[in-house]
């Protein structure tokens, strides 16, 4: 009889291991799938966001440039000044996305080793292409 106990207490252990290792698997698991959620996160808000903010003001510089090529040669002074209004407009865009990034970064964002993040004294000043020079 004590033989029987003895075989039941040690399988019973080997049972009881067996359902606390795997309690520490699945734990273990849970934790990384949600370390690994919240670094796809701060990749897709660190390089999705910001690119698209980026990427939409070298879009508005590029117009920008291509504006300001065609002015001069342009002779009809209403397409220059359209040519102008349609510059200042980008020149406002570009504003607004400068600040949308300055937003970003400086939302505790800006937790990057090689880049500080902006702040608003850092930013550019277009203040003079909207005075009309």
């Amino acid at each position: 009889m004590t033989w029987r106990v003895c075989i039941t207490t040690k399988m019973l252990s080997i049972v009881g291991l067996t359902f606390i290792a795997i309690a520490v698997i699945v734990s273990v698991s849970l934790i990384a799938f949600s370390r690994f959620t919240w670094a796809v996160q701060h990749i897709y808000e660190h390089g999705v966001v910001d690119m698209s903010v980026v990427s939409n003001i070298a879009l508005d510089m590029e117009v920008q440039r291509g504006l300001a090529g065609r002015a001069p040669s342009e002779l009809n002074l209403e397409s220059q000044g359209k040519y102008q209004a349609d510059f200042m407009a980008r020149s406002a865009a570009i504003d607004q996305n400068l600040g949308r990034y300055v937003e970003l970064e400086g939302e505790g964002r800006g937790d990057r080793r090689t880049d500080p993040p902006l702040k608003r004294a850092d930013q550019p000043n277009w203040s003079h292409h909207q005075s009309g020079q």
